[in-house]
């Protein structure tokens, strides 16, 4: 009886054992993150620790147990302390449109890009009834001479106004974006410092260049996909395409990006929600533009761009071989080689690197940009404005040290082809030779730079950006 007794109790208090256990257990599994939820933490940075410290993204290691934390307050809003910076933003654009009228009305080398007067002067054949395309070399969406309708109305610098408007609206995107990532604070300001104070972005806008309306319509187009939002995030993606044709190069990363979420490898519902809104509204807007324009808008607003070559002076090294070939084959020759290498370059990038959606359109961006039969200063803006999300990623590479002497290179290169451009279309010295072998110089530099960005890894300071949220979430 004892032993029976004994064997009886021994059973008791193993089966206690057993359930205090899966207590344990099951306490242990309601304080974790549910699965879900960690899936999405890797979208929007890592998940708080237990302490109430947060892991810095430059320290986040393969093993979770061995990441090292800082203080929680080092995180904060993307608004925090953010206010100065937009403020001083615009201080220096509100300067320089000042500046510009200045200059404009007595030096002789103008301020204003000679675009802004076609833009200009498209607006006004709108106002009087004709068409935009009525001004000549006017190649742009009609939408930009609509919104330069109040040149003529208001002021002659009131779509200046806008694109410093539009400027600042990018930075105030950049920074939620960057918040939704859990960038530490510093390397928000930091991101927002370099695109805000980048003589790029300051004096294109307030010369009178539009590139930072599509900057807008990028950066919205990620914020809607990481609140879920794969059909707003299309619509503005079809607008940003026939805004400027170039973001098409994007589609592969994205549609792969919204498919890695639901284990497939290019198609998924929000990829196709997502596609069919980009399509809907660029063809909305082509089929607008054709009806109220005819053929002279296809011409000019998508044709024009799919075959430009330019002869004159440019970044790109491949202004010389056209200006040489006259119109001969010659040129068209090299200029398809070099489309057909360009084009597969970005694909491939865009396909090993879609899970981090705004690394892999820089790298897209840097590419198409160095390798493109015309290149102009308006095209360092596309990537600029993909840097600050990046740079969070970038501080933590093994290969900084390299990365900041590419980037010197590239300044330096720049600045040496702006001296002889300088000479050449200002001083009229016949230098066409020194002008194309500076251009080598900026190929053969932003090519370092790029080889440099390629094999940045993705674990440590990036949190993917796959975007599984969206994919999650309600289709609207």
């Amino acid at each position: 009886m004892l032993c029976s007794l004994s064997a009886r109790s021994r059973r008791a208090f193993g089966k206690l054992g057993w359930c205090r256990g899966r207590a344990r257990s099951s306490a242990r599994m309601r304080t974790r993150t549910p699965t879900r939820q960690r899936v999405g933490s890797h979208i929007l940075g890592p998940r708080p620790e237990s302490n109430g410290a947060v892991a810095h993204p430059a320290q986040l290691s393969a093993d979770p147990r061995r990441r090292k934390t800082i203080p929680a307050s080092v995180m904060a809003p993307a608004g925090t302390g953010l206010v100065p910076l937009l403020l001083a933003g615009l201080a220096s654009r509100l300067a320089l449109l000042i500046w510009a009228g200045w200059q404009d009305t007595h030096m002789a080398v103008k301020y204003t890009d000679i675009d802004y007067f076609v833009i200009t002067d498209a607006a006004q054949a709108v106002l009087a009834g004709g068409s935009p395309y009525d001004r000549a070399t006017f190649r742009y969406s009609p939408l930009l001479a609509w919104m330069a309708l109040p040149n003529h109305l208001l002021h002659p610098s009131a779509a200046k106004v806008c694109f410093c408007a539009a400027d600042l609206g990018a930075a105030w995107l950049m920074a939620c974006l960057l918040e939704r990532r859990r960038a530490p604070v510093a390397w928000v300001k930091a991101g927002l410092a370099v695109w805000l104070f980048s003589p790029f972005t300051a004096v294109i806008s307030t010369r009178g260049s539009g590139e930072a309306l599509v900057t807008c319509m990028l950066l919205g187009m990620l914020c809607l996909l990481d609140a879920g939002r794969p059909l707003l995030a299309g619509l503005c993606y079809g607008l940003a395409v026939h805004w400027r044709l170039y973001p098409i190069i994007y589609a592969l990363p994205l549609l792969r990006n919204l498919a890695m979420r639901r284990g497939a490898r290019l198609l998924s519902i929000p990829g196709i929600v997502f596609g069919a809104a980009a399509a809907a509204a660029f063809l909305t807007l082509g089929g607008l533009g054709y009806h109220l324009y005819g053929h002279s808008f296809l011409q000019e607003t998508y044709l024009y761009h799919l075959g430009r070559v330019d002869p004159r002076h440019n970044f790109s090294p491949f202004f010389l071989p056209t200006y040489l070939a006259s119109g001969g084959g010659a040129g068209i020759s090299i200029g398809g080689v070099f489309g057909a290498a360009q084009a597969l370059l970005i694909t491939v990038l865009g396909w090993l690197h879609a899970a981090d959606l705004p690394y892999a359109m820089l790298l897209q961006t840097l590419a198409f940009v160095t390798f493109n039969k015309v290149s102009t200063a308006q095209y360092f803006v596309w990537y600029v404005s993909l840097l600050p999300l990046v740079l969070p990623r970038l501080a933590a590479a093994h290969n900084r040290g390299q990365l900041l002497w590419a980037a010197g290179m590239c300044s330096a290169a720049i600045a040496h082809w702006l001296a002889w451009a300088y000479a050449l279309e200002f001083l009229g010295w016949s230098v066409f030779l020194p002008v194309w072998v500076a251009g080598l110089g900026v190929l053969l530099a932003k090519s370092w730079l790029l080889a440099c960005l390629m094999p940045v890894p993705q674990g440590q300071a990036s949190d993917g950006f796959l975007y599984g949220k969206a994919c999650k979430k309600k289709i609207t």
